[in-house]
């Protein structure tokens, strides 16, 4: 199956929010490209929707929300190849814009693309933690919002703010999904069963035996 087959019949360019079951099928029908998920291939390969320097911001961002530990960072596992594969191919026009507005809105601290391809970790980290942690109890609240409801803000002067919200949740959902969805994660680092066998709606916790990988 190829690509853009692959991306068609998932039939998942709903929206922003991309279940990991989903994208797990997704990251099997694009097997055929497994060779370029590490760091140093994703940096030779050209990008479908994001200019190179947003690439290289986007993998630093991706490297912050899932560091190397004791399992490989995102980008390693080529996180930041599906989340631009999929923003290329799988949103709607709509939210193509939408996506690149909020990202414009995230790095304004950066003047052009070859700026923002220069970034250092040190900075794209002060960045996420300036529009996460550090926010004020006024931005916390407007933020809370921002998750309860699902239509723009009818203020214009939010809107900058709402659609940085929006690229950040979008890029953490992308980033969690995809990851979890790899199958050296799947199958090293969580319960995997190849052939699920039968069902037990009612079996105590303790023989769960782990996180399990949605296969």
């Amino acid at each position: 199956m190829n690509r853009r087959d692959a991306l068609q019949r998932m039939g998942i360019g709903m929206g922003y929010s991309l279940s990991a079951a989903s994208l797990a099928s997704l990251f099997h029908a694009c097997q055929s490209e497994a060779s370029t998920s590490t760091t140093a291939a994703s940096e030779a390969l050209p990008s479908a929707f994001f200019q190179p320097g947003e690439a290289r911001a986007i993998r630093g961002l991706l490297d912050i929300l899932l560091p190397a530990t004791d399992t490989p960072s995102a980008s390693e596992l080529g996180v930041d190849r599906l989340c631009d594969l999929i923003l290329a191919e799988v949103y709607s026009p709509e939210n193509q814009a939408a996506f690149r507005r909020g990202m414009q809105h995230f790095f304004t601290d950066f003047a052009d693309d070859r700026a923002l391809g220069n970034a250092t970790a040190a900075q794209l980290r002060t960045l996420v933690e300036r529009h996460t942690t550090q926010l004020s109890s006024a931005e916390r609240t407007r933020v809370e919002s921002f998750w309860q409801g699902s239509e723009a803000p009818s203020d214009p002067a939010l809107l900058p703010e709402y659609e940085r919200f929006r690229f950040w949740r979008s890029l953490r959902q992308l980033a969690i999904a995809g990851y979890f969805s790899s199958e050296l994660i799947a199958t090293e680092h969580l319960v995997y069963l190849p052939v699920p066998g039968p069902y037990q709606g009612c079996i105590p916790l303790e023989d769960v035996g782990g996180t399990w990988a949605l296969r």
